[in-house]
């Protein structure tokens, strides 16, 4: 798998993909540059080597360079692609124009219905004026819908930018920050739920881009993401052996003495935790398993669990999201019927029992 790899990033069209993709990054900087250490977090994320400053940046002269900063080393926009300064939103609006509104994808997840508040605010926030992420929106107050839009917008973009369509939430609040901009990304993914979602599995916080996914599995597929959906499943693979000889060697402890058995049992588990953290790390490691999951059929996690609470305490006049919950009448009886019905069953077997035990007494 590794050779197979390797040779993905020796093509010329994926490493000019890649190249697009390292200089949208840098365009959506105001900047115009990006320290090397903030790349190097996000180079799984992007589909890039690991080397990618030795192999990628030299092969496009043109684009980018490395520069000696103030004691970091940062990448550098060396020419502005108009072609490129086009989001994902903007392609797929049909006759934009410059300051038209354009709406985002919405996915709210099951379970979850939005109230007649909150839809109007929705509303009236898809018809505000797209402001493309390529555009500086700095100047926009911070507590404006504007303002929250082109973070959307931005957050929106970055995600596209990611093989995986999805990273880890400090990793996205260290871009945030370097832009100026981490409390706004902040807002969005609470007040944002039908668009981004904030996965909590595998002890790690993973912004999702929710139009990405259908039924958990990734709409359009990457090269690099069919080999680690490989790797991912050879290693659920070794996983289950595991278990399959942990679960024959706890069973073979019922046959020995009582004197050697208090032993092997420590031993299985000994055996046991030392698995246990060995696949953990590689659980947290290949984040992209969650691509498995169908995530809108989560429980209150995430952005969704943080935009309820704050509305709760803060009486947003957005409106809220909340959970459908089953108010039939109907449902409710033959609940109070079956609680009945056995507790009455519970006191007949135990008066037989008290009986049976009074006469053997006598």
């Amino acid at each position: 798998m590794d050779a197979e790899e390797q040779l993905v990033y020796k093509r010329e069209s994926y490493r000019q993909e890649a190249a697009d993709r390292v200089l949208k990054l840098l365009m959506i900087s105001k900047a115009l540059k990006m320290p090397l250490d903030i790349i190097d977090r996000l180079k799984w994320d992007m589909g890039l080597p690991q080397d990618f400053v030795q192999s990628i940046v030299p092969e496009f002269p043109d684009c980018f360079r490395v520069v000696e900063g103030e004691g970091i080393r940062v990448l550098e926009l060396v020419c502005w692609s108009s072609d490129l300064a086009k989001s994902v939103v903007e392609k797929r609006a049909v006759n934009y124009t410059k300051g038209m509104p354009i709406e985002f994808a919405m996915h709210v997840s099951k379970g979850f219905e939005v109230d007649k508040k909150l839809k109007k605010w929705i509303d009236e926030w898809q018809r505000l004026p797209y402001i493309s992420p390529y555009e500086n929106g700095l100047h926009l107050s911070q507590s404006s819908e504007e303002s929250d839009k082109w973070a959307v917008a931005v957050l929106h973009e970055l995600l596209n930018l990611f093989v995986s369509k999805k990273t880890d939430r400090e990793d996205m609040f260290g871009i945030g920050e370097y832009l100026g901009i981490r409390s706004r990304f902040k807002r969005a993914l609470l007040d944002h739920p039908g668009i981004f979602y904030v996965s909590s599995k595998n002890r790690t916080h993973t912004v999702v881009l929710k139009e990405a996914f259908k039924r958990g599995s990734l709409i359009e597929q990457h090269p690099l993401m069919d080999m680690r959906n490989r790797y991912i499943h050879l290693m659920n693979m070794v996983k289950e052996e595991k278990k399959v000889i942990t679960t024959s060697g706890s069973k073979q402890t019922k046959k020995v003495s009582d004197g050697s058995e208090h032993q092997r049992e420590v031993k299985d588990e000994n055996v046991d935790e030392d698995d246990a953290e060995s696949m953990s790390d590689s659980e947290v490691e290949d984040d992209d398993d969650d691509d498995d999951d169908d995530f809108e059929g989560d429980e209150e996690n995430g952005n969704v669990r943080r935009t309820r609470t704050r509305a709760h305490k803060n009486a947003s006049p957005r409106g809220n999201w909340t959970r459908k919950s089953n108010l039939s009448p109907r449902y409710d009886s033959r609940s109070r019927a079956g609680d009945k019905s056995a507790g009455e069953s519970h006191s007949r077997k135990t008066r037989r029992v008290s009986a049976k035990l009074s006469t053997r007494n006598v």
